[in-house]
């Protein structure tokens, strides 16, 4: 793509002013001052980018109002591209919206969207094209104090938008480097949060290794608890076999007992006749037990009475060699009774079915 025609509405000193530019290669404006070459410059820029009306500063003087006054401010630009034939037209009059001026895109004199134009020149601003492609006097002397090195470097970075500010935060980024951090310094900003990092790495590593040493010490805890506790498990079952064995040993006295009466056992003629007989001579000695018993308490009575009744108390005297004689007959039913009973429950016990 390249500018074909400029056409110039009014724009600074100039009104219905129209510029055809036939070569491919390249157009060259010269003039005495004043002629209009910088406007020329401007024009370009501003159809394309915007108007620019004391409303951003800029490295170069750009208010082109009309000086004569008149309106619509702009005019248009021809270029010629692979597609077709693209024509940028902006105007701007008193008390429209946008300072920036209306801009109408064509395209082979068809109205069409603005971003069908732009999208072609990769979407540029105007200060990357200002950056890129204007230079005036002054720029042109600034140039010529710069070092080689520093202007090699501005060429590298030509194409950069706002390369000239970029190299400029470059360079007070680089002076400001330079107070943070020293190669052999200590108070710089840099420099104390690297030895303080260097510290803190250090602090690091010592926690890691107590860490690893905590760690295998929670693991040893682990394992002794474990062995504790199945030591513990170990423990209550020897406490309850203990417990088994003295309750055997309580018991083992009553199994020695039941060998020795097992050892005292003898065959008895024992039926059912001498049986009953027990259990009369038992009857016996109740009865013989409930006769001493009431014989104590009217015993008892004369004692405390003794006085009251008298012709009763030598009765009881009288009677008192045959209570003597029921007394030791009752001795003898009882302790026959109880070798009976011996016998009946050593025979039970060896045959407990009968």
């Amino acid at each position: 793509m390249r500018l074909k025609q400029i056409k110039m509405i009014n724009f600074g000193q100039f009104s219905d002013k129209s510029f055809d530019l036939p070569s491919k290669e390249i157009n060259v404006f010269f003039g005495a001052n004043e002629a209009g070459k910088s406007t020329t410059v401007a024009f370009i820029k501003q159809i394309m980018f915007g108007f620019h009306l004391r409303s951003n500063s800029s490295p170069f003087f750009e208010d082109y109002t009309p000086l004569a006054h008149v309106s619509p401010m702009g005019g248009s630009l021809v270029f010629e591209a692979d597609d077709g034939e693209y024509e940028l037209e902006r105007l701007y009059a008193k008390g429209d919206k946008t300072k920036r001026g209306i801009l109408t895109v064509k395209k082979d004199g068809q109205v069409v969207p603005e971003s069908l134009f732009f999208d072609k020149i990769q979407k540029i601003d105007g200060s990357f094209y200002a950056d890129s492609f204007i230079f005036n006097q002054e720029m042109l002397g600034q140039v010529s104090s710069l070092s080689q090195e520093d202007l090699l470097e501005r060429i590298y970075y030509l194409g950069a938008a706002n390369s000239g500010k970029l190299l400029e935060m470059r360079d007070g980024f680089e002076k400001e480097a330079g107070k943070l951090f020293k190669k052999t310094g200590k108070k710089p900003e840099v420099n104390r949060l690297l030895k303080q990092m260097e510290d803190d790495r250090d602090n690091l590593a010592q926690t890691q290794a107590e860490f690893g040493d905590y760690e295998e010490l929670d693991r040893d805890l682990t394992a002794k608890s474990d062995e504790l506790k199945s030591k513990q498990q170990a423990l209550e079952k020897l406490k309850k076999r203990a417990q088994e064995l003295r309750d055997l040993q309580k018991e083992l006295g009553n199994y020695q007992t039941l060998l020795d009466l097992q050892k005292q056992v003898k065959d008895m003629q024992f039926d059912s006749e001498n049986y009953q007989k027990a259990q009369e001579i038992m009857a016996q000695g109740r009865n013989l037990q409930k006769t001493i018993k009431s014989l104590k308490e009217q015993l008892a009575d004369l004692d405390d009475n003794n006085q009251a009744d008298l012709s009763a108390s030598k009765k009881l005297v009288q009677q008192k060699p045959q209570l003597l004689q029921w007394q030791a007959e009752y001795k003898s039913c009882l302790q026959k009774a109880d070798e009976l009973e011996q016998e009946k429950e050593q025979i039970l016990a060896l045959s407990p079915d009968t």
